[in-house]
């Protein structure tokens, strides 16, 4: 029996151990699993291309990229009662992303405006010191070319590191399946306006905190996130495009080393049990 116990305090003391490692940068959602919306402010550039309008315009080259800030993070977001698990400035840190890659592949004439769809696009998330990242640096903060994803006081920070990973994904919009993002704008309203929706997926658990995100709950398990924004023209175009304040939604998933632990160990307890069982009997 003696042995049994320091057996499972072992154990524990071991998957204890496993998830402080795993938290070793501070980020915290304060052991919550399920349901999460990230709030976010977003900046953008965009190239419409020289042939549009028109259909099957994609070319292989970027013409949308820009950088994000999450604001918050609240549990439950479809429920209607929120708690609020994370804040730009908790524990000193700032969590921003850098999104690109995005290639439009339809502009097509709208009674209100034009639809704008497009496809491929990756956007990676860092975990900085707050205060690293100042969008007012606009498209000047750009670090390499474009689909490499760097942006100053973002990809470049020391005391950072990369948070998550993600890739847009088909499936938005079912009449379109190669679409990743799909835009409508309204060049009705007075300054223009426009929306657009897509989906993401978690490209590699291993980077960051990827994992606690990678809980395949769209598109029957193809997507990690959906998205959707309202975006208007920024105040200073020289600097960017859009701006937009919306939210995206997902899930935060156990972490698998911990949970294959934790499984390993009690079957490794059971085990010993019965041994101990069959040969007392």
């Amino acid at each position: 029996m003696k042995k049994m116990k320091k057996i499972f305090t072992t154990l524990l003391c071991s998957v204890v151990m496993v998830f402080l490692a795993s938290s070793a940068f501070g980020f915290s959602l304060g052991g919550y699993l399920g349901p999460v919306e990230f709030k976010y402010d977003n900046w953008e550039d965009i190239t419409m291309p020289a042939s549009a309008p028109g259909i099957n315009l994609a070319d292989g080259v970027e013409d949308n990229w820009g950088v994000t800030r999450v604001s918050t993070i609240w549990s439950n977001p479809l429920v209607g009662s929120s708690q609020l698990l994370w804040y730009h400035g908790k524990g000193g840190e700032e969590l921003t992303g850098v999104f690109g890659c995005i290639d439009i592949d339809r502009v097509v004439v709208t009674a209100s405006g034009f639809e704008l769809d497009s496809v491929s696009g990756f956007m990676d998330f860092y975990l900085n010191p707050v205060g690293s990242f100042a969008e007012t640096v606009g498209r000047a903060g750009r670090i390499g070319s474009p689909c490499t994803l760097g942006y100053q006081g973002i990809t470049n920070v020391a005391a950072g590191s990369q948070f998550m990973a993600l890739q847009f994904v088909p499936g938005i919009n079912p009449a379109l399946p190669l679409i990743t993002v799909d835009g409508d704008v309204d060049i009705m309203t007075v300054p223009g306006s426009g929306d657009a929706a897509a989906y993401l997926a978690v490209t590699d658990p291993t980077i960051g905190y990827g994992w606690m995100f990678d809980g395949d709950g769209y598109l029957g398990g193809l997507a990690d996130f959906y998205l959707k924004n309202s975006f208007m023209p920024y105040s200073d175009q020289t600097k960017w495009h859009n701006w937009s304040h919306d939210p995206v939604v997902g899930d935060a998933v156990p972490e698998p080393a911990t949970m294959l632990l934790l499984g390993t160990g009690l079957i490794g307890l059971a085990g010993f049990g019965r041994k101990k069982f069959f040969k007392k009997a």
